[in-house]
């Protein structure tokens, strides 16, 4: 196994332990991963258990860049587009937008 393929399990990547754990599927079973199980992954998440601004900037991806003017820049985005998110969400259910 290379050091590209288990490193994002390392440092909590998004997404990574599943897809780890789709291929190890795919390895041991010599069968592609079920259509079944695929359902799952497009239920939406509640409105409580939406991360908020404060989880985002402790990403670990933020986290393991090193330049600080990077890390601060890319963070700042990620909290922009956090608040965009919240501001279309509320759009959406139809409730006033307060600034």
């Amino acid at each position: 196994m290379k050091k590209e393929e288990y490193e994002p399990i390392i440092y909590y990547a998004e997404g990574a332990a599943e897809q780890f754990l789709r291929r190890l599927y795919e390895f041991l079973t010599k069968r592609k991963y079920p259509e079944k199980f695929k359902k799952f992954d497009s239920i939406p998440v509640p409105h409580y258990a939406q991360p908020t601004a404060s989880l985002l900037t402790k990403n670990t991806e933020l986290v393991r860049i090193i330049d600080n003017k990077e890390k601060a820049s890319r963070t700042v985005f990620q909290l922009m587009r956090h608040g965009e998110e919240k501001k279309q969400q509320l759009k959406d259910m139809g409730k006033r937008e307060y600034s």
